[in-house]
C-alpha cells in the first residue's frame, strides 16, 4: 500500500497537468507519503496492491482520472479515509477512471487499486481543480435508499452527500442564525419527537432537521421527513429522546 500527500493549488492549469513526478520509493506509510505540489504522480501497481493519496484543495469542481493500460478504479473518501464520497471504475470506453466532483475546501484521500486483484502495470494520474466550487443548495436526506425514498431535487442543485451511511456534521449546517424554532421533547420513539410547541404541519420538510441540544443525543443532527401539527418525523437515532430533552429545528441547507 502506498500513501502519497500532496496539496493542489486553486486552478492546476493543464500545461501544470502535464508535469509528470517519478514516484519515489520508499512510500508505503504515512511518514513516508510522497510530497506532490503540483504535479501528477507516475506510479505502478502491483498486483491486489492499493495506493493511497492524500490531498488538500481550495474547494472547486475536482477531477481525478487515470492514464495507462490497467484496468484502474479510483474511489473518494473523506480526509480520513472512512466515509466514501465518490466511485469511477472505466470510463470513455477505456480501462482508465475518470472522476469528477464539487469538493468543499479541506482535506480528502482518494484510493487507486486494480479493477480486479491481477491488475498490474504502470500507471499515472491527474488530479486538480477545473473550476470554483458551486455552494450547495442542500444535504442529502435521509432515508433515501429507494425510489419511494428519493430526494426531490431541481435542475441546478448542488446536494452534499455521501455513498455510506449519513454522517451528519454540524459545520455542514447554515449558522445559528437561521435556527426555525428551539423546543422540548414531550414524548419521544426513535424517529418521532411531540413538540411542546404548535407546527405548521408539513412546514419543516425538505429541508430541514433537528439538532439535539440536550440528551443522550446531545449535538447530533437528523434530517427531517415529515411533520404535523404535534410531531417532527426524523431519519432514526441512536436512542429515543427523553422527554425533557431540548431541541432545536434548523435549516438542511449549507453555506
Amino acid at each position: 500500500m502506498r500513501i502519497h500527500t500532496f496539496l493542489l493549488p486553486a486552478l492546476l492549469a493543464p500545461a501544470v497537468l502535464a508535469q509528470r513526478v517519478p514516484e519515489v520509493e520508499p512510500n508505503n506509510t504515512v511518514a513516508q507519503a510522497q510530497v506532490i505540489n503540483p504535479g501528477t504522480p507516475n506510479a505502478n501497481l502491483v498486483a491486489a496492491e492499493s495506493d493511497w493519496y492524500a490531498f488538500t484543495i481550495t474547494g472547486g469542481e475536482l477531477r481525478v482520472c487515470t492514464n495507462g493500460t490497467v484496468d484502474m478504479r479510483i474511489r473518494l473518501y473523506d480526509a480520513t479515509g472512512t466515509v466514501p464520497l465518490a466511485v469511477n471504475d472505466d470510463c470513455r470506453a477505456s480501462l482508465n477512471s475518470d472522476l469528477r466532483i464539487n469538493l468543499q475546501p479541506g482535506s480528502y484521500t482518494l484510493l487507486v487499486d486494480g479493477s480486479s486483484t491481477s491488475a498490474t502495470g504502470a500507471y499515472s494520474l491527474d488530479v486538480g481543480l477545473e473550476g470554483p466550487f458551486k455552494p450547495y443548495t442542500a444535504n442529502e436526506l435521509e432515508p433515501n435508499e429507494n425510489v419511494a425514498q428519493a430526494q426531490l431535487i431541481v435542475a441546478g442543485d448542488q446536494i452534499r452527500a455521501s455513498l455510506g451511511p449519513p454522517v451528519p456534521v454540524l459545520s455542514d449546517l447554515v449558522p445559528a442564525p437561521i435556527i426555525v424554532l428551539s423546543d422540548v421533547v414531550a414524548a419521544s420513539t426513535t424517529t418521532v419527537i411531540t413538540a411542546t410547541v404548535p407546527l405548521t404541519a408539513g412546514a419543516y420538510v425538505p429541508g430541514f432537521a433537528v439538532q439535539m441540544t440536550s440528551g443522550t443525543n446531545i449535538g447530533l443532527v437528523r434530517a427531517i421527513s415529515a411533520n404535523t401539527a404535534t410531531t417532527i418525523t426524523t431519519a432514526a437515532w441512536p436512542v429515543a429522546n427523553a422527554p425533557g430533552d431540548t431541541y432545536d429545528v434548523i435549516t438542511a441547507n449549507t453555506t
